[in-house]
């Protein structure tokens, strides 16, 4: 499974540093918030006064297509467990609304427009909702369930460890 990632990054000269990612699914792209190009945007996600009061902070932005399905099992738990809207709520308030603005000139109605995604991750919108945020909740419930929670990890002694994988591929177990 393809998904994209998205990834903030700030270091600040007195602390205020941040470096977070979140997972969405890829059809969200053109759909809730004007198409992100994959690659980097420099100072792109407002962060607000991190480094004080009046200091206006933005975080440039990492845009990224994983395939899950290429990535070992550790590194998927991983990236789907530390997956986080934290500093993307702002930024998403703000992209969501200025597309539905540009759509409405272009009179194109945005909640039909994603009508689609509503419907596929059956999402309860209030007028003030953040689609993405409300997206992202249910999409790492998805993630999680399907591959997270199906795995179990077992420890061996090094000593033993080319012993145990062949007693698993003998008995038709897969390992990871």
């Amino acid at each position: 499974m393809k998904v994209l990632k998205l990834h903030v990054d700030y270091d600040g000269y007195y602390g205020g540093s941040v470096h977070e990612y979140v997972l969405l699914p890829q059809e969200v792209n053109g759909v809730l918030f004007e198409e992100l190009s994959v690659g980097n945007h420099d100072r792109e996600v407002y962060l607000g006064e991190i480094e004080g009061k009046h200091s206006e902070v933005y975080g440039d932005l990492e845009v990224e297509i994983i395939d899950l399905n290429n990535l070992d099992i550790k590194s998927v738990n991983n990236l789907i467990n530390n997956s986080s809207i934290g500093e993307f709520e702002c930024y998403f308030e703000g992209i969501e609304g200025d597309y539905r603005d540009e759509l409405e000139c272009e009179e194109i109605s945005y909640d039909n427009k994603i009508k689609p995604i509503v419907d596929k991750y059956n999402l309860e919108l209030s007028a003030w909702s953040i689609v993405s945020v409300k997206v992202h909740e249910k999409f790492i419930e998805e993630l999680k369930r399907d591959y997270v929670t199906k795995f179990k990890t077992i420890t061996v002694l090094e000593k033993d460890y080319t012993e145990a994988i062949s007693i698993l591929h003998n008995s038709g177990i897969e390992s990871y």
